[in-house]
C-alpha cells in the first residue's frame, strides 16, 4: 500500500521525502500485525485448534 501511494503523494506533495511519511508506518503496522499473528498462531497450535480446523 505504501509503495503503492508514493507515486501520488509524490505528485502532490512535490517532494521526495513524502516516501518515509508512508513506508515507515505502514512497517510498523505490518511488523505489529505478524507479531500478533504469529502468537496467535502458536496459542491456536498448543490448543490443538489448528489442526481440529485444519482437517475439516
Amino acid at each position: 500500500g505504501a509503495l503503492a501511494s508514493y507515486p501520488i503523494a509524490k505528485f502532490l506533495i512535490g517532494k521526495e521525502i513524502a516516501v518515509f511519511f508512508f513506508i515507515v508506518p505502514f512497517l510498523v503496522s505490518t511488523m505489529g500485525g505478524s507479531i500478533i499473528a504469529y502468537f496467535l498462531l502458536k496459542i491456536l497450535e498448543k490448543s490443538n485448534s489448528l489442526n481440529k480446523w485444519m482437517d475439516t
